[in-house]
């Protein structure tokens, strides 16, 4: 222009040579030569920090310029690419897998057909490959908070988790921001997971993992234990359930029996009990979480359980009421009393109170077996006879030793005043006859007695065994 402004928009690339003249207001004028290039307008347009690579794994990456005359040429200026990354001369595509880790600074230039050139540096971060390290999930238990934190290393951090299969249970949640599963689980059981973690390269791997869920942590033994015996071996294990494995067990109230313990690691109620009696104490177990629960329970040591009954019951009479209460000694009562074979036909046993009771209906001798069983589950038993005498008549055999002058009493018709017999007084109208002779009766069985009392003199000599037979009076 007049005014000496060079201006426009050039189409095209090149060297352009050129003379300008000026000249003033009195015709004085000046002249110069110049050389105009004009350039293409190249330039790369790719961010300065390029995505990261991890160790070992395929890299591509292609750099990127725009306007320029093809075709173009990039070139490495300076600096280095990581160990096993290229760059393409013709399309600038950064690839390869890169061996070592670590950030990596280079320049790049790239030139296109008119020869104009541009350059960048550029950085290129190599992580170690991304691993999942958190695939043992903790346990949870109902009703507890749980807070699990999800872990990674390798990759190029921040992470990004997220559930790529399975399911969490009830009340719980993966919270991706703080990368943990967290919650209060409210249903209990296995649930086999699949975890994703993405980095910021937007690398991604999975990884298989379980989280289970346990009930609330108890005792489930009740708390009335199996009876022991004194001076027997005793070994009992107390259960728990729920809560989180192991269990450590102990004694926090009350005493178990002398010469007994409770091992912590087992909850094994054992020893060699060295008293008898109830014995209350409160055992508490604790789980691998630090979760609690606590029992109360009674252990009863008794004596052996024993029949101390005789084994010859006391005889009946055909057709005549009858009733012996059974006893033992010893175990944990209430009994349960049993016979094995039969009784006379007439005569039951009552279960509960060991009592024989009825009206015999035949004459004979019976044998059977009582069985006791205590309210702990021990048990005892014996053989065991009955004699049921005619209605019409019977036998009393007495064996002792008895001085001379002295009496022998029959009280209730079957209990001496001393040694031991056989048969009883039949409770009904009877005459009597007592070998050997020269004895006198001094109260027969009579109506004022229930025909149940008899008192005898031995006279003079003294006696070791007297025979007492009666009959039905008509």
């Amino acid at each position: 222009s007049a005014a000496g402004t060079l201006d426009g928009r050039p189409s095209q690339p090149g060297k352009y040579q050129f003379a300008v003249r000026a000249t003033d207001a009195s015709q004085a004028a000046a002249r110069q030569a110049f050389t105009l290039d004009v350039g293409t307008g190249l330039k790369i347009v790719s961010p300065s920090s390029l995505p990261g690579a991890a160790l070992g794994s395929r890299y591509s990456h292609a750099l990127v310029s725009e306007r320029g005359q093809l075709p173009l040429r990039w070139t490495l200026q300076s600096g280095s690419l990581p160990q096993g990354l290229s760059l393409s001369s013709s399309t600038g595509m950064i690839e390869g897998s890169p061996s070592a880790a670590g950030r990596f600074s280079f320049d790049a230039r790239v030139t296109d057909a008119s020869e104009t050139a541009a350059s960048q540096r550029f950085s290129i971060d190599v992580a170690v490959p991304l691993v999942i390290t958190s695939t043992d999930l903790q346990n949870g238990v109902i009703g507890k908070e749980y807070l699990q934190n999800l872990e990674a290393r390798g990759g190029a951090p921040p992470y990004e988790w997220s559930l790529a299969g399975g399911s969490l249970p009830q009340g719980l949640s993966l919270d991706s921001s703080r990368s943990a599963i967290r919650g209060v689980p409210a249903s209990a059981g296995a649930f086999p997971l699949r975890l994703r973690v993405r980095d910021i390269s937007g690398a991604t791997l999975e990884s298989t993992a379980s989280l289970e869920v346990a009930a609330q942590l108890s005792i489930t033994t009740s708390s009335d234990l199996p009876a022991a015996r004194s001076a027997d071996d005793y070994a009992f294990v107390l259960a728990a359930a729920g809560g989180r494995p192991p269990y450590n067990w102990s004694l926090v109230d009350g005493n178990l029996p002398l010469e007994m313990s409770l091992d912590a690691n087992s909850g094994k109620v054992r020893g060699r009990p060295g008293s008898t009696g109830d014995f209350l104490f409160s055992a508490r177990v604790t789980d691998a979480a630090g979760a609690q629960a606590q029992r109360t329970f009674r252990l009863t040591v008794g004596s052996s359980l024993r029949l101390s009954s005789a084994p010859m019951l006391p005889e009946a009479v055909e057709g005549q009421p009858y009733s012996h209460t059974l006893t033992a000694a010893g175990g944990r009562p209430p009994y349960q009393w049993s016979v094995q074979g039969e009784l006379p036909a007439g005569l039951a046993l009552d279960s509960s109170t060991g009592v024989i009771q009825g009206t015999p209906a035949a004459e004979g001798r019976f044998s059977f077996q009582i069985q006791l069983r205590g309210a702990a589950g021990e048990t005892a038993s014996r053989p065991a006879g009955l004699m049921v005498q005619s209605g019409s008549s019977g036998e009393i055999i007495w064996r002792g030793n008895l001085e001379a002058n002295r009496v022998l009493t029959i009280q209730d018709g079957r209990y001496p005043s001393s040694g031991t017999m056989t048969g009883s007084l039949p409770g009904v109208p009877i005459a009597i006859e007592i070998e050997p002779q020269g004895l006198t009766v001094v109260t027969p069985p009579g109506p004022g007695n229930d025909w149940k009392l008899l008192v005898v003199h031995v006279g003079d000599q003294p006696r070791s065994e007297l025979i007492i037979r009666w009959k039905r009076a008509e």
